[in-house]
């Protein structure tokens, strides 16, 4: 199949697709004065999602910034979901930033130290928020300005709160559950909301997993910049940096931290298992 042939099948396909939340779309008015939509417009910006049965999901589409969530406490600071999340804005091609909330609660200093040099040595731009004093929340809302942006993040870090905080919404908000720690779902789906001084802000529901989807397992290293640049050195092309592997330059390699190398690890074993899943049916 030719170029152009393989680029008219998609863009039929994309016609055809089922909206998602983001997306733009044409319509036709109906006689009843209901409208239908005619057709999806090409997509950009698509953060993606794995789902059951090795299926993939669309989260959202048209996506300039994807704002990760995460608590500095209550619930403990978890770097693994801000490396997926990360993961998928790079597949996505969508600039990814980092708001720590709760920073007015009492917290591990030098954890939240970590985080902020890790990622931001990255590129990423962390941003404190407190949303009882307001710290944060200017400057935040000056990097989404005219900008679809879309929060995601853990369940019970604060997303709806923040989401109120940015579109003058008054949503409910949820409390920890004191046995597991972990938050309720205040939010059941994507949510596209206006932003007040322009733009858009998608809300997601708050997750405990986020499976990775449309990354192959030998392009994962891709996603994680300074593991990529190691791997330069290391001894025979195709090295996945296992743990062990023989002439691998990545552990130790200076800016590589353990966290990323770990989190790395940890999705090249999902991915595998998952390829050899496919592979088997």
């Amino acid at each position: 199949m030719g170029g152009e042939e393989r680029e008219s099948t998609i863009a039929g396909r994309l016609r055809r697709a089922r909206p998602v939340v983001g997306d733009r779309v044409e319509i036709r008015e109906l006689p009843d004065r209901s409208v239908r939509v005619e057709a999806v417009l090409p997509r950009r910006g698509i953060l993606l999602r794995g789902a059951f049965r090795n299926e993939e999901k669309i989260v959202a589409a048209n996506v300039d910034v994807l704002v990760i969530v995460a608590a500095v406490a209550d619930p403990p600071l978890r770097t693994g979901l801000i490396d997926r999340y990360l993961v998928a804005a790079w597949r996505g091609e969508i600039e990814a930033m980092i708001a720590l909330t709760k920073v007015d609660l009492p917290y591990d200093e030098g954890e939240v130290a970590r985080v902020r040099e890790i990622y931001g040595g990255l590129g990423h731009r962390v941003i404190g928020l407190s949303l009882r004093t307001g710290e944060g929340l200017d400057e935040l809302r000056g990097a989404l300005a005219d900008r679809v942006t879309v929060l995601a993040g853990h369940s019970g870090v604060g997303k709806t709160s923040l989401t109120n905080a940015l579109t003058g919404r008054t949503d409910a908000t949820g409390k920890l559950n004191p046995v597991s720690d972990r938050g309720r779902h205040t939010t059941t789906g994507a949510r596209y909301m206006d932003l007040p001084g322009g733009g858009a802000l998608i809300d997601t529901a708050g997750i405990r997993s986020f499976g990775i989807a449309g990354v192959a397992a030998d392009d994962l290293q891709k996603a994680f910049p300074e593991i990529a640049a190691a791997a330069e050195d290391c001894e025979w092309e195709g090295c996945l940096h296992r743990e062990g592997e023989d002439g691998c330059a990545v552990e130790g390699a200076p800016g590589v931290s353990p966290e990323r190398l770990a989190s790395y690890r940890k999705l090249l074993s999902e991915l595998e298992e998952l390829e050899a899943e496919r592979g088997a049916s």
